[in-house]
């Protein structure tokens, strides 16, 4: 009877060891640093930009950071109230299937009523899991 019983026990903890994990991956979208695979040229951490906004750099593939259907993910501008100003994919400007990936994109908005905002920068997720979507912030300032 007490080997059922530790059998039981041991049983429960490995269960709840498997929920907690899956809530972990559900809930989770993993923000990353440049050196994980997402590499921003321009503008850089804190720039002064007005619009139209040049956003271009590369991925290398890593950390989820790769290329889709000639795009390699989007980018997205908020003032520091989290209004959108801006939206766009991250198109690639050379071989999306061959690493590092070059992008490029334009975005134009009208003038903010913020002294700052951030760029969101999210990977291309082709296989819609919660748990390979990347994320990056930058932020900016405005003139």
């Amino acid at each position: 009877m007490r080997k059922v019983a530790i059998f039981i026990f041991v049983l429960a903890i490995l269960a709840g060891l498997v929920v907690l994990q899956y809530r972990s991956k559900q809930s989770s979208v993993l923000v990353v640093t440049p050196q994980a695979g997402l590499f921003v040229d321009t503008p850089v951490a804190s720039a002064v930009v007005s619009s139209p906004l040049v956003v271009s750099g590369h991925v290398d593939g890593t950390n989820r950071w790769t290329g889709f259907e000639g795009q390699v993910g989007s980018v997205t501008l908020l003032d520091s109230n989290g209004n959108v100003l801006a939206q766009m994919p991250l198109t690639a400007t050379t071989d999306w299937m061959q690493f590092p990936t070059s992008f490029s994109t334009t975005l134009t908005f009208s003038a903010p009523t913020t002294d700052a905002g951030v760029l969101i920068f999210r990977n291309e997720n082709a296989s819609g899991m919660t748990e390979y979507e990347r994320e990056f912030r930058l932020p900016v300032k405005f003139k």
